[in-house]
């Protein structure tokens, strides 16, 4: 019996990197605000480090509603401003709620593990609430 629970927790802890392909915990908001609703000040943005190699969904703890604006996603490789992934229109259902928002291929390109994506989310209209950690300017 004892082998038994031993070689389980051996091979759950052997099994987790596979299971969790990329986790960004959420940030503590120390600060919060809205972005502008007219362009070029009506985005958030975030970067991260690829460690994977395809891409389907954001997910995106979305302030007030508002309205029901939809959110829009773009993935650009930070270097070459290159987008890579792109989503449609996704309109929240509550607030203060995460939103999964599918994003699609752009143009074919694919993510690059190792290379450094900026996580853009825009609203067609309407300001966007966001959380920032002063600790960390990259937080938003």
């Amino acid at each position: 019996m004892r082998n038994t629970v031993m070689l389980l927790l051996l091979l759950s802890g052997a099994a987790f990197p596979y299971v969790v392909g990329y986790h960004v915990e959420p940030v503590k908001a120390l600060w919060s605000g809205w972005t502008a609703s007219q362009f070029p000040n009506n985005y958030v943005e975030q970067q991260v480090v690829a460690c994977w190699d395809s891409l389907d969904r954001v997910e995106l703890f979305a302030g007030d509603k508002g309205n029901g604006e939809p959110f829009n996603v773009q993935v650009k490789d930070s270097a070459m401003e290159q987008i890579i992934a792109a989503s449609a229109d996704t309109a929240p259902t509550q607030s203060w709620a995460w939103l999964s928002i599918p994003v699609s291929p752009y143009q074919g390109h694919k993510p690059v593990r190792g290379r450094t994506y900026k996580v853009v989310v825009t609203r067609s209209s309407g300001p966007i609430t966001f959380g920032y950690d002063p600790r960390d300017p990259r937080s938003v």
